[in-house]
C-alpha cells in the first residue's frame, strides 16, 4: 500500500535505481581494457557506442559457464557455478582474516553480470540474454538470506539494488518472475529490519548522529549502503516501512554532508561508492522529494573528487592517493552519471564526455544512454589552478595529455581509507600517474600490506626511519604567481608527532607551466639523523639512471626526469620493493639538510639545475625557487 513519508511528509512512491559493475570483475579484468585503449581519444558517449559496449559485455557473459570473481585485495581469483541458490562461502584460508567477506566482491560481479544481460535483453530484444538473466534472478529470489552476516552490509545493499533494478526497469520479465522478485524484496526488507533497529534504532535526526561520541562511524559506507539497500527494497514495494527507512537515510545524508564540510572523507573510491547508492536512493523518491533533497545538499564536492585528480588525458584514472582503486572502483563515475540525470550540470557533462565508456560500469552506461534521449546539456570544461578535490589538492593548468599535473594528499580525515600520507604527491602526464602511489591497501598482513601501508608506501620524508604517525597537516599557503606558476605550501610538522627534536617539517610544491614541478622539504630539528624518500613509478614505466638523474619513460611519449641537488641518485637506489604489484621505486637516504629539493621535468633532456651554496635556493632552467 502507499504510505506517507515522515521525511518530509510526501508520499514515498518509488523509482528504484540501477547499478552494475564494469567488466568481468571489479578488478583485473578492467585493467587490460584501459591499457589496450589508453592511447585513443576518449570514447564517444553516443548511443551507438554505449550499446556496442553493453553488447560486447553481454556476449562475453553468455559464453561463460562460471561466475569469476577477482578478490584482488587478497590476491585470489575464484570461479563459482552460475545460479547458486545460497551465497557461497569459500573455505579457503585468508591469513590474518579468519572470516573474509567473500560475498562483497561476489555481489559486485553478480550485479554487473545481470545488468549487462538485462540491458542487452531490454535494448536489443535479446532472448538468450533475457532467459539467462531470468534464471539467475530467480535463483537469487530463492536465497534463504540476502547476506551471510546478519547485519546491514554491502552484500545486502547490492543484492537489493540488483533485484530492484530488474523489478522496476526491465520489461522482459514474465509476471511470475516479477512476482518472485517482489516477494524476495519484501522478505529482504523484513529480514533486515531488526538489523536496522540494532544499528540505527536511535537515529531520528542528523543531530542525533552528530552529537554521538564518534559520528564518523555512523556514516561509514558499509552499514549506510546496507541501509540504503533496505530502503530501496521498501520503496520499490511501496511498503509501510518505507517512510521510516527514508527518514533514517535522510538523517544520515544530512550528517554526512555536515561532516564533509569539516573535512571528512574516505577518498574518491569510497566516497563515490557511497554516493553511488545515495544517488540511487534519490532516484527512488518521488519527483518533488527528489528536488527537495537536491536543493538541500550541494553535491559539487563529490564532482570535484571525480574530475580534479584525473590524469591528464585520462580523466577516469584518478590519482592513486589513499585507498581509491581507480580501475577496480569506478563507482563515482556511475554516481555522476546518475546525478546528471537528476541535476544536469555543465561541468559534469564535460567530465562524463571525457570518461572512457570502456572503464565505466554498466549502470553508468545505462544512465548515459538515457541522457542521449534528452536535450544535451552544454558541456563546459573547468579552469585549472590549485584545485580543491576535498581530500587532495591538485595543481594543473589544464586537462590535455601533455599537461603536467601534481596531485597532493591533503586530508586529516579519520577514515581508515585515507592514509597517513599528508603532502605525498603523484605526478601525471599522458594518461598516467608517472610518479605514483600504491593507491590501495592490501588486507592480508605481509609484504604487500607493508608496501601499501608501511613507511615506504608514500613519498613524504621518512625521518629516523619513521613515517607519518598522525593526521595533523595543514595548508599554509597557495598562490598563483606570474608565468603560470602555482605554489602550494603545507605544514606537516604535526604529522610526525611525537618526535623529539623535530621543530618544523614543511613541503612546498610548485607547478611551472606545462612541464616542470619542484618540491622543497624544509626539515628543522636537532634530533633528525636521517631522511629517506621513496618515489614509486607507474607500474609500466621504464627507468634509466643517468648522471645523478632518474628518467621514467611511459608510453606513448612521456619522459619525466627526476633529480635532486641534495640527495644522491644512482642505480643502487632503484628497486622493486617487496609487495609491489609492479611499481619500481627510487629509494634514497641521506642526512638532514635545511632544504631537500626534488625536481621533476617533463622533457626530452635533463633540465639545467643549479643550487646555491647554502642549499636554500635552486635554479631550474632559468627559474628561481626559494621556499
Amino acid at each position: 500500500m502507499k504510505t506517507t513519508c515522515i521525511f518530509p511528509g510526501i508520499a514515498c512512491l518509488m523509482l528504484c535505481c540501477l547499478t552494475f559493475v564494469s567488466r568481468e570483475s571489479p578488478s583485473a579484468p578492467a585493467a587490460p581494457l584501459i591499457s589496450a585503449r589508453q592511447n585513443q581519444a576518449p570514447s564517444s558517449s553516443s548511443r551507438a557506442s554505449i550499446e556496442s559496449e553493453i553488447r560486447l559485455r553481454a556476449d562475453r557473459y553468455l559464453t561463460r559457464k562460471v561466475l569469476t570473481v577477482d578478490y584482488y585485495r587478497i590476491g585470489r581469483r575464484l570461479a563459482f557455478p552460475l545460479g547458486f541458490e545460497k551465497i557461497p562461502k569459500p573455505e579457503l584460508p585468508v591469513p590474518g582474516i579468519p572470516d573474509y567477506p567473500w560475498e562483497i566482491w561476489m555481489a559486485w560481479e553478480i550485479e554487473e553480470r545481470l545488468n549487462s544481460l538485462g540491458w542487452a535483453a531490454q535494448w536489443f530484444n535479446d532472448g538468450s540474454a533475457a532467459l539467462q538473466a531470468t534464471r539467475e534472478l530467480e535463483a537469487i529470489t530463492r536465497w534463504p538470506e540476502f547476506t551471510p552476516n546478519s547485519r546491514l552490509d554491502l552484500c545486502l545493499g547490492h543484492t537489493a539494488r540488483t533485484l530492484c533494478q530488474a523489478y522496476k526497469q526491465w520489461n522482459r520479465l514474465s509476471p511470475q518472475t516479477r512476482e518472485a522478485i517482489g516477494s524476495a524484496l519484501d522478505r529482504l526488507a523484513a529480514q533486515a529490519m531488526p538489523w536496522v533497529e540494532t544499528r540505527y534504532g536511535t537515529v531520528r535526526t542528523a543531530r542525533d548522529i552528530l552529537q554521538s561520541p564518534d559520528p564518523q562511524t555512523q556514516v561509514h559506507n558499509i552499514p549506510f549502503i546496507g541501509l540504503i539497500g533496505v530502503a530501496l527494497a521498501a520503496n520499490a514495494r511501496q511498503s509501510d516501512i518505507a517512510p521510516q527507512l527514508n527518514d533514517k537515510v535522510a538523517a544520515l545524508l544530512e550528517a554526512l554532508m555536515s561532516l564533509r564540510r569539516q573535512g571528512y572523507s574516505e577518498g574518491v573510491g569510497y566516497d563515490g561508492y557511497l554516493l553511488d547508492f545515495v544517488s540511487c536512493w534519490i532516484q527512488s523518491l518521488p519527483a518533488e522529494l527528489q528536488q527537495r533533497v537536491l536543493r538541500q545538499h550541494d553535491f559539487s564536492a563529490f564532482l570535484n573528487e571525480s574530475y580534479m585528480p584525473g590524469a591528464p588525458g585520462e580523466i577516469g584514472l584518478v590519482a592513486e592517493i589513499a585507498d581509491v582503486e581507480p580501475r577496480q572502483m569506478p563507482f563515482h563515475i556511475s554516481a555522476q552519471a546518475r546525478l546528471q540525470q537528476l541535476q544536469p550540470d555543465p561541468v559534469r557533462a564535460w567530465y562524463l564526455s571525457q570518461c572512457r565508456i570502456e572503464i565505466m560500469r554498466a549502470d553508468a552506461l545505462a544512465c548515459l544512454r538515457a541522457l542521449t534521449e534528452s536535450p544535451p546539456t552544454q558541456a563546459t570544461a573547468p579552469s585549472g589552478g590549485i584545485l580543491d578535490a576535498h581530500y587532495a589538492r591538485v595543481l594543473r593548468r589544464g586537462w590535455t595529455p601533455e599537461e603536467l599535473a601534481v596531485a597532493v594528499a591533503a586530508s586529516n580525515s579519520p577514515a581508515g581509507h585515507v592514509h597517513l600520507d599528508y603532502g605525498s604527491i603523484t605526478i601525471g602526464a599522458f594518461g598516467k600517474w608517472v610518479i605514483a602511489d600504491p593507491g590501495y591497501q592490501q588486507y592480508m598482513p605481509g609484504d604487500e600490506r607493508e608496501f601499501t601501508m608501511g613507511p615506504a608506501a608514500h613519498n613524504a620524508p621518512v625521518l629516523n626511519g619513521k613515517a607519518q604517525q598522525v593526521k595533523s597537516g595543514r595548508i599554509v599557503a597557495q598562490e598563483k604567481g606570474t608565468d603560470d606558476v602555482y605554489k602550494l605550501k603545507l605544514d606537516m610538522t604535526g604529522c610526525y608527532s611525537p618526535m623529539p627534536g623535530v621543530s618544523r617539517i614543511s613541503r612546498t610544491i610548485w607547478l611551472c607551466g606545462r612541464n616542470l614541478a619542484v618540491v622543497a622539504d624544509e626539515i628543522e630539528g636537532s634530533g633528525i639523523e636521517t631522511v629517506a624518500y621513496h618515489w614509486h613509478g607507474d607500474p609500466g614505466a621504464a627507468w634509466r639512471i643517468e648522471e645523478g638523474w632518474a628518467l621514467l619513460y611511459t608510453e606513448p611519449s612521456a619522459m619525466l626526469w627526476l633529480g635532486s641537488p641534495t640527495l644522491t641518485i644512482s642505480d643502487v637506489n632503484l628497486d622493486r620493493l617487496p609487495g609491489s604489484r609492479g611499481q619500481l621505486s627510487l629509494s634514497t637516504r641521506g642526512k638532514a639538510a635545511p632544504v631537500i629539493w626534488w625536481v621533476f621535468s617533463l622533457s626530452d633532456s635533463r633540465p639545467a639545475l643549479e643550487a646555491d651554496p647554502d642549499g636554500r635556493r635552486i635554479t631550474v632552467s632559468g627559474r628561481r625557487f626559494s621556499p
